[in-house]
């Protein structure tokens, strides 16, 4: 990679890291570009040249997001039966999506809002970008023995799943002011995503 490219991408992740900040504060729509250039200290020109027009800042932001899940998600240490394995890895994704994370803060905020068009395509982008992430939810779903999923392509398994988990989230709203509401919520979340989730494939 030649240093004119290395300066470019430096310069994206500023302004996708401040654009996510700020989205995350104030909503995709409520964010004008020169406060999102002057948070990441470059000129509203260059932001414009990387990201114009802005719904196209929008989905890079939202895609990185997403891409933190799919990301995290190989940092997860497993072990014991295959259905507790399970198990384990859907509470890691509830606990990640009920976190102060900035990246989720904003799909938290701005998730039901968007396109459906426009979320059915990063979500799937996402997931089929993240092949080893995706094949590692595939092969514990697919160890607990259930033929159901055995013609479901992995990609499709990832997205029924963080589909789920972000619903339960949105249903259950969290109290801040009572320190034991995220712990009881991501407990019963889990329980409640992997009790629909082992019904819809077929999980004995």
């Amino acid at each position: 990679m030649v240093e004119r490219d290395v300066v470019a991408a430096r310069t994206r992740e500023k302004v996708l890291k401040a654009a996510t900040k700020l989205f995350a504060q104030k909503g995709l729509a409520g964010v004008p570009l020169r406060d999102i250039a002057k948070a990441a200290g470059v000129p509203l020109s260059t932001l414009a040249h990387h990201f114009s027009p802005k719904e196209k800042l929008q989905e890079a932001v939202i895609y990185r997001a997403l891409d933190v899940i799919t990301s995290e998600s190989m940092r997860i240490e497993l072990s014991g039966t295959p259905r507790e394995q399970l198990h384990k890895y859907i509470e890691r994704l509830v606990r990640l999506q009920l976190s102060d994370v900035p990246e989720i803060k904003l799909l938290d905020r701005e998730f039901q809002s968007l396109n459906d068009d426009m979320i059915s395509s990063l979500v799937l982008r996402s997931f089929k970008d993240n092949p080893a992430s995706t094949m590692r939810l595939a092969e514990i779903i697919r160890s607990t023995g259930s033929d159901a999923i055995k013609s479901i392509e992995p990609w499709r398994l990832a997205c029924i799943l963080f589909s789920l988990i972000f619903g339960l989230i949105k249903l259950r709203p969290i109290h801040p002011m009572d320190p034991n509401a995220p712990l009881a919520d991501a407990k019963t979340i889990t329980f409640e995503t992997s009790f629909i989730f082992e019904r819809v494939l077929g999980i004995d």
